[in-house]
């Protein structure tokens, strides 16, 4: 089933988009409308973070939100056998000079973001970097091995390096060995397990506990920690523009990278609150669980 799957999949990647975003407009009416696929997570995670909006302002924001969600799925499989001046017109950089400098000069990049826009496509932004950088966005395995193939697929497409955080001290290393210079990507606004390390801060109105893990990764390697925030202009475009997360600008003495990271997320969310991922179930514990 899963070969049948990971076929089929591979086939449709070779559509265009505009036909993939009909597929979307389907796949929306099927998941919100028919199997409402997480409508009481999604709806519980939009009241409990925007407790000053009414009911019609939070439905507005979550039909917006699942029409994005059908994008994102079909814009990750496009990316399997997307060209490279199809994505570079999709994303813009407002300020990439910013990063640039950075690699100029020797230093290592670490950019951190959420799960905003198209996650996935940030995996492309080696292709707008000079060819000294190895561009290594760091992923968590997936349970079913097939799936898991296809998705280091689409992540390697325009020559990424994706890595697993078991491998991350070893390929940092051979980067430098190589004389490039490390670049590396970390979607850190993930639920950690309850018995994994984590810390705990105020984001969208609830206590919510956040990974360290960049931060340590941060200071272990000598990276310069950049935020990336996301914008949408219009369906299948955006916009980053990378945002320094500099110890002096944080407000927290304890571990200030990740709570001012969680600072900046959450500001972004508010300006376009449809394009993050609103079905995960971010806050299932609290700290009284622990």
């Amino acid at each position: 089933m899963g070969k049948i799957a990971y076929g089929f999949l591979w086939l449709i990647s070779y559509l265009p988009l505009w036909f993939m975003y009909m597929i979307s407009d389907i796949m929306y009416l099927f998941l919100y409308g028919i199997i409402r696929y997480r409508r009481k997570i999604v709806r519980i995670n939009l009241r409990n973070s925007f407790p000053e909006k009414n009911a019609k302002e939070i439905k507005k924001i979550e039909h917006k939100f699942y029409r994005h969600l059908c994008d994102t799925f079909v814009e990750i499989i496009k990316l399997w056998h997307m060209s490279e001046s199809d994505i570079k017109k999709r994303i813009i950089f407002t300020n990439k000079e910013l990063a640039t400098s950075y690699c100029d000069n020797g230093q290592g990049v670490m950019v951190i973001g959420g799960h905003m826009g198209n996650w996935e496509w940030d995996t492309a932004f080696g292709l707008f970097f000079n060819e000294n950088i190895a561009f290594m966005p760091l992923y968590k395995t997936l349970h079913n091995a097939m799936f898991d193939k296809m998705m280091i697929e689409i992540r390697s497409h325009f020559g990424a390096s994706p890595m697993h955080k078991k491998e991350m001290l070893r390929k940092v290393i051979k980067s430098k060995r190589d004389g490039k210079i490390p670049f590396l990507a970390f979607i850190a606004d993930q639920r950690p397990k309850k018995s994994t390390s984590h810390v705990w801060t105020t984001f969208m109105n609830q206590p919510t506990a956040v990974f360290p893990g960049a931060e340590k990764m941060v200071e272990m390697f000598d990276l310069v920690p950049l935020y990336i925030h996301t914008r949408m202009p219009k369906r299948g475009h955006y916009e980053i523009t990378f945002i320094n997360i500099e110890k002096s600008n944080c407000t927290s003495e304890e571990y200030p990278i990740t709570k001012r990271f969680t600072e900046l997320l959450e500001e972004n969310i508010k300006e376009q609150p449809e394009i993050w991922l609103w079905s995960h179930s971010r806050w299932r514990y609290k700290p009284e669980d622990i």
